[in-house]
Parts: structure tokens; C-alpha cells; sequence
């Protein structure tokens, strides 16, 4: 089954409470970037709500547990600041377009049948794109009914906007294959593979994940220079065994 590409209001809702929040100055801190323009709009509109326990709570929950964020954010009804809705309306063309750029993207990189080789479980994969906040990162939770993938577009330098999915297809491909690899990874899906993994090994299966769908629908060179980048900036020194190992496994 393709993945199930689609906007949702409750990432809305959680991201509008972030950007009304510290939040964005917090991840400007922590390494400057340009954010979407729908991010800066909504920071602009929001901050007005700035004092209300709900903007507080939510900067405090995304700072501690990112994961357990989105999570709540997807299994229970984030609080809707007011003039939320006006807001999607203004934006409503930037957000249709993003749902229909990302799901161009994953219909030709359909990662379920790689999903359920390498985890050996069924699954159901959804993907949201987010236009708002956290911008820098996409984030993967696992639902009682299905993995979602929360999606940022693609940073990209200095001070332009971010990539369309579609410009950077290898590099929203990627994040996505990590934040399902991640997903999995928490729901304890590791013990559905069939190769051994040391408990030190295991923080590289997201990146591992990555490295095989671009091998599978970009090509050994995409794979090689994520691997490569991966290893390097992200500290994962086993990488290149666990993937080796996950090759093994899949019988590539």
C-alpha cells in the first residue's frame, strides 16, 4: 500500500504552538537557518499568544522529548490557538501544494514493501508535511494504527527558503526513511529482524534505513555519500556494519 501522503490539523495545531512559542529562536540558536515562509508567518501571527500555559507547555514537552511530542500531538487533539483556522485559510495554497509535492515525491519511492522486508511486520506508513515548526527535522512516531513521518522541506544555504521536496527528492527521501526507521526503532520492531544487532549498533539502524532506500531508488551514489555524511555528522561510527548487516538481511 502507498504511503498515505496528507495534511493534518494536528500537526498544524502543534507546530502553531511551537512557532507562538521561544521555540524559534531556540532552533535559530542552535543552528541559524531560513524557515519556510508559512513558519515565519505563523511566528509573526502567534507570538500574541506567547503567555498562554498551552505555547509554554509545548515548548517544555518538544524541548524534553521531540518523539513523545508529535506523539501526543497525533493520538490526542493539540490545543488550536485562535486564528487558527483564518490562518490555514490565507496559507491553504502553500499547504495544498507541499501535500502534493510530497506525495509526487514518495509515490515513485514507495518504501512499504523495503519497510516490511527489513522489519518483517505489517505496516501502515503515513507522511504530513510541515511548513511550520520544528523546521530542521523530520520526526517519526508509531501509532497504534500506522508509522507517521512529520516532514519538513529541505533546509536549504544560508539564507534562502527551503527546498520544494521535489527539488531535493534524495534528501526528503531520506528523512522520511529515517523518521520511519526511528518509529520502528521505539515500537521495539527490532526484534523483527533476523541479523543481530549489538544494543550499541542500534542508534544507526534510522541512518541504515536511509542508506537502503536511497540505495534502492536512487543508486549506490546517492546511498554512498549519505552514509559517508551520516557517519560523520551524526557520530555513528557502526553505521557501515549495520547497514552491512541489514544488506545481508535483506539478501542484496
Amino acid at each position: 500500500m502507498p504511503i498515505d501522503v496528507h495534511t493534518d490539523l494536528r500537526v498544524l495545531r502543534a507546530g502553531a504552538l511551537l512557532a507562538a512559542s521561544g521555540w524559534p529562536e531556540r532552533e535559530q540558536r542552535e543552528r541559524a537557518y531560513q524557515p519556510h515562509r508559512v513558519a515565519l508567518a505563523a511566528q509573526r501571527l502567534f507570538v500574541a499568544h506567547a503567555a498562554e500555559p498551552a505555547v509554554a507547555a509545548a515548548e517544555v514537552a518538544a524541548a524534553s522529548d521531540m518523539v513523545g511530542y508529535w506523539r501526543a500531538a497525533l493520538t490526542g487533539e493539540p490545543a488550536e490557538l485562535a486564528g487558527l483556522d483564518g490562518f490555514i485559510a490565507e496559507h491553504r495554497a502553500d499547504l495544498a501544494a507541499a501535500e502534493q509535492d510530497l506525495e509526487g515525491v514518495l509515490a515513485e519511492r514507495d518504501l512499504t514493501v523495503l519497510l516490511m522486508q527489513l522489519f518483517a511486520r505489517p505496516m501502515l506508513l503515513a507522511a504530513t508535511p510541515n511548513l511550520l515548526y520544528p523546521g530542521r527535522a523530520a520526526v517519526g512516531v508509531a501509532t497504534a494504527v500506522d508509522l507517521v513521518a512529520v516532514v519538513p522541506p529541505p533546509i536549504a544555504w544560508g539564507s534562502s527558503t527551503p527546498w520544494r521536496y521535489s527539488e531535493r527528492p534524495d534528501e526528503t527521501l531520506a528523512a522520511v526513511a529515517q523518521a520511519f526507521g526511528s518509529a520502528l526503532v521505539a515500537d521495539g520492531a527490532l526484534a523483527q529482524v533476523g541479523v543481530p544487532l549489538a544494543p550499541d549498533d542500534h542508534a544507526a539502524v534510522p541512518a541504515a534505513v536511509a542508506v537502503l532506500a536511497l540505495r534502492t531508488f536512487e543508486g549506490a551514489a546517492a546511498a554512498d555519500q549519505y552514509q559517508v555524511l551520516a557517519k560523520r555528522t551524526l557520530g555513528l561510527l557502526t553505521l557501515p556494519g549495520v547497514v552491512a548487516a541489514l544488506t545481508d538481511w535483506l539478501g542484496q
